[in-house]
C-alpha cells in the first residue's frame, strides 16, 4: 500500500513493512503516513472509535499494537498485502 507514497527514509520503510505484517508497534506518524492521512486524523478516529486506542509507552509517547491494528485496517478496507 505504501508504494504510491513519496520518498521515505529507510526507516520508515522498515515501520511500514512492520505495520503491514503486524508486527511491533506503530506511532501516529507511521499509521498517518501508511494510509495518507494527518496525524490528527489519526488520534481523530480513535476518538471516534474507528481506531483502537494506543498503548501509552511513557508520558509523552504512544503505540499502538500491530497485531491489533491491522485487522482494523483490513476491516476498513486499508490494510493488508
Amino acid at each position: 500500500m505504501h508504494a504510491e507514497l513519496p520518498l521515505t527514509s529507510d526507516r520508515q520503510l522498515q515501520e511500514l513493512a512492520a505495520l503491514e505484517a503486524g508486527i511491533g508497534y506503530s506511532s501516529d506518524k507511521t499509521i498517518a503516513l501508511y494510509l495518507g492521512a494527518g496525524r490528527s486524523t489519526i488520534w481523530k478516529w480513535v476518538r471516534d472509535k474507528k481506531l483502537p486506542p494506543p498503548v501509552k509507552i511513557t508520558k509523552s509517547h504512544s503505540r499502538w499494537s500491530n497485531t491489533e491494528l491491522l485487522p482494523v485496517l483490513i476491516k476498513l478496507g486499508k490494510g493488508g498485502v
